[in-house]
């Protein structure tokens, strides 16, 4: 089986030219958030009411809490050490995963320049609590992995912190959008995020196994995939989207 995986609705012609007579599938759609005129507080203005007196309420309840953000760049190896960690523990937690990163994944996209480590440390320990990959690609920055001490006090609100963090720092380098990638979806819809939908197109070299495939992926929503998606879209049902990308 041939899977193209994760591709905007733009490309729907294309890919379906493709030979091998491939047929669409809905994928966990990405997330996006706009940072209008790169400024934190317009981002912060441009959320619901609800969602943004819910963050504040969270920033304020923690700043008592002794963090430090800090960006990091080609850090080094112990340093690396903490957060591939972090890394690991925020994996196994997951209820969904998708590929399995090792630690040279990490050491080869810290190599580049377009790479930045948003970390939060405890300041009476200087050991890093949270983390988030950031990828600075000029007016947009992607924010693809994160990890997280889950056996810090949930009073910390590390993920609302490290976000406010990663948010000032993008804002800093005139970024004016955020993509957040797959899954977490409820944090990230009352962070402002907008849903994007994706496609994997998918070929199998057994005609009739195909075929059967083909029909399965036609009874696959966001609803299927996700509780969170579910939850959503019973409030938003007008944001379903179909498999006919």
């Amino acid at each position: 089986m041939r899977v193209w995986k994760d591709f905007p609705q733009s490309y729907a012609t294309e890919l379906s030219s493709v030979p091998g007579n491939m047929f669409p599938m809905i994928s966990y759609p990405g997330t996006l958030v706009s940072l209008p005129n790169a400024n934190r507080e317009a981002y912060l203005t441009s959320l619901k009411s609800r969602y943004r007196h819910g963050l504040k309420k969270k920033l304020k309840n923690s700043t008592a809490i002794c963090l430090e953000a800090d960006i990091l760049q080609r850090p080094n190896g112990p340093i690396m050490d903490e957060i591939f960690e972090l890394f690991w523990k925020t994996y196994e937690k997951g209820k969904t995963k998708f590929e399995k990163l090792n630690r040279r994944f990490f050491d080869l996209m810290a190599s580049h320049h377009q790479s930045y480590f948003v970390v939060l440390r405890d300041r009476n320990t200087n050991k890093i609590v949270a983390f988030m990959l950031c990828f600075h690609m000029g007016k947009h920055a992607i924010n693809k992995f994160i990890g997280i001490d889950y056996s810090q006090p949930k009073e910390w609100f590390l993920y609302y912190r490290l976000w406010d963090a990663a948010v000032q720092f993008v804002a800093s380098l005139g970024g004016e959008s955020i993509q957040s990638g797959q899954t977490g979806y409820t944090a990230k819809l009352k962070l402002g995020h907008k849903l994007v939908p994706l496609y994997n197109y998918v070929s199998h070299k057994n005609p009739i196994v195909h075929w059967i495939y083909s029909i399965v992926a036609r009874n696959i929503s966001w609803d299927t995939l996700n509780e969170d998606l579910a939850l959503y879209l019973q409030a938003h049902p007008d944001e379903k989207v179909s498999c006919s990308a």
